[in-house]
């Protein structure tokens, strides 16, 4: 990792302004109140996100997934994890699928960028005559069970940290989930609801597939 750069301290300034009348315009009046300081930008939040007191909404199926998983697909799957917009015979495939699992990925980096892509999967089902319904849409994401709030707010702040200094070309800090454990399956399915899929697949990341058995049965219980 890069060694951070310490600035040299500047030279001591004269006591005398050069611009005295700029000095006036801009020293605190004691008409007016000083300018109150402004506060630090907070960690990134998913727009998508549940809080606690959130009123639940319509169902949406929701998965959780981990190294077990990787079995053999009922039917066709197609992977999709990247834009795809110029990429006909990607998305004919797509149309046809029996499941199209989308993935986050440097060329399909946010939310509006999977919606927009939603869409053009769903013209390309009228064009070769299915409905919407033939086909299910799967939205992969990876997952971080936290303990509480408190720890899911200083994982989403480390994950936007490492995103900074990694010069990151998208944000996995405003796609994946991390939540406490109570609220990982409603925020998954938030999200699925967000860019209009059928269901969202958890992909546990790390530690967090500890959880996994408890968090099956909670999706099959919801």
């Amino acid at each position: 990792m890069a060694q951070p750069v310490l600035a040299h301290p500047s030279a001591p300034r004269s006591s005398r302004s050069l611009h005295p009348a700029a000095d006036r315009a801009s020293a605190p009046r004691a008409d007016r109140p000083a300018p109150r300081p402004s506060r630090p930008s907070g960690p990134p939040v998913q727009p998508w996100a549940t809080s606690p007191d959130s009123t639940p909404r319509e169902r949406v199926h929701v998965e959780v997934t981990g190294p077990a998983d990787a079995g053999p697909v009922r039917g066709t799957e197609v992977v999709v994890a990247s834009a795809a917009f110029d990429d006909v015979a990607l998305l004919r495939s797509a149309a046809r699928a029996d499941t199209v699992r989308i993935r986050f990925s440097a060329a399909l980096p946010t939310t509006g960028a999977v919606r927009a892509l939603v869409a053009v999967l769903e013209g390309h089902l009228l064009a070769v005559g299915r409905r919407r319904e033939d086909v299910r849409l799967v939205l992969e994401v990876e997952t971080v069970v936290a303990r509480d709030e408190a720890d899911a707010t200083r994982r989403r702040s480390w994950l936007a940290h490492v995103e900074a200094f990694a010069g990151a070309s998208w944000a996995p800090s405003a796609s994946w989930v991390v939540a406490p454990p109570e609220r990982v399956l409603a925020d998954g399915a938030a999200l699925a609801r967000e860019v209009g899929v059928d269901v969202v697949a958890l992909a546990l990341v790390g530690p967090s597939q500890g959880h996994a058995e408890a968090l099956r049965a909670a999706a099959l219980a919801a």
